[in-house]
């Protein structure tokens, strides 16, 4: 029916391989190491591609369906686990690297695109991503350090974007509605943003706590320590250096 499959166990021993491929799907799966495992199932012309290599104990895991494409990398450590689903036209990609005990999860569905990266020179780390509808995008990304966890989910024609780094950080964001929302946490510090309805909100914490949440059409809300208060009908800035926040709704601004 038009469909492929790939399964290669390149090195070391106790590994698994498997790939399935069907309605004109193609899947691809690729493992070495000791006791890795790396799976791919692709069907109604869907691709997915697996790949745990380069360590011990890695789980890449790669799931397409219906015109979707799946890619799922645990490498450049050991018991990495990376999962990458995709359906209806998503694109998924989940990768786990760089470090070892590291999760990286990623979700796509109806056309949309998600990331999820953790490790990259930390160990510990945990990426999740999940992206609805087209034009929606979800990156979730940790980086530069151990024990810190980003979150990203997006519905609608919306962007989230959430980094975490340098240590016990923790970065969530939150989309929908045509919304923007960034979080960025690093040094131990905790941000999160959430924006509906066509908003834009971004929080950086930098060893302290930002919070940012902005609703509605040309609402805007910023915590990134550098203003002291809201400001404006359709901005808004927030100090959370003592953990304060800052909501922006309908032009709104709530300080706290």
């Amino acid at each position: 029916n038009g469909s492929d499959a790939l399964a290669q166990v390149l090195a070391g021993s106790n590994n698994t391989a498997q790939a399935s491929g069907a309605a004109v799907g193609s899947a691809t799966a690729v493992v070495d190491g000791n006791g890795s495992a790396a799976d791919s199932i692709a069907d109604h012309g869907s691709n997915a591609r697996s790949n745990a290599v380069e360590g011990d104990d890695n789980t890449a895991r790669a799931f397409a369906d219906n015109g979707s494409s799946a890619d799922a990398a645990a490498t450049d450590g050991d018991r990495n686990v990376a999962i990458a689903r995709a359906d209806h036209g998503g694109n998924a990609n989940a990768f786990a690297f760089d470090g070892s005990d590291n999760v990286g999860m990623a979700g796509a569905d109806e056309g949309g695109f998600s990331s999820a990266t953790a490790g990259d020179e930390g160990s510990n780390n945990l990426a999740l991503s999940n992206a609805v509808g087209a034009g929606s995008t979800a990156n979730a990304a940790t980086a530069n350090g151990n024990d810190n966890v980003a979150v990203a989910a997006s519905t609608s024609n919306s962007n989230a974007i959430a980094g975490a780094g340098g240590e016990n950080s923790t970065a969530g964001a939150v989309a929908t509605g045509g919304a923007l929302a960034r979080a960025t946490a690093v040094n131990g510090g905790a941000a999160g943003a959430g924006a509906v309805l066509g908003g834009q909100a971004n929080a950086v914490g930098d060893d302290f706590n930002a919070l940012a949440v902005a609703a509605g059409p040309g609402s805007a809300a910023n915590a990134d320590g550098t203003t002291p208060t809201c400001t404006g009908n359709l901005s808004a800035a927030a100090q959370t250096s003592d953990g304060a926040f800052c909501v922006n709704f309908f032009g709104l601004n709530v300080n706290g």
